[in-house]
């Protein structure tokens, strides 16, 4: 699936997704899927599949079990699984303490 996707609910990606995925609840990229050249921003981001893009979320990002990520990701709380793979930037912006 190509386009820009919009939703004010939680969304599960399980098959490839290319564009942009906006979401302000929370996104799951599934264990088999891929997200290739993708815009994804959501309250919070949990990806166990495919990434290439780049991740704006306002509360969190987890990169779990054996995720694939190659992205800019900016977040104010970042996680990853010992057996995920991350190759890119992380920025997390200042919270005024």
């Amino acid at each position: 699936m190509k386009g820009t996707l919009v939703t004010g609910q939680s969304l599960l990606l399980k098959g490839s997704f290319s564009g942009s995925l906006l979401s302000s609840s929370h996104v799951t990229i599934d264990s088999g899927a891929v997200a290739d050249h993708c815009l994804l921003e959501a309250a919070s981001i949990a990806i166990a599949g495919r990434f290439l893009g780049t991740i704006r979320a306002s509360v969190s990002v987890f990169i779990r079990g054996k995720a694939d990520v190659n992205a800019e990701i900016e977040t104010p709380s970042m996680g990853m699984a010992d057996t995920s793979h991350f190759t890119g930037r992380i920025i997390m912006p200042d919270n005024g303490d």
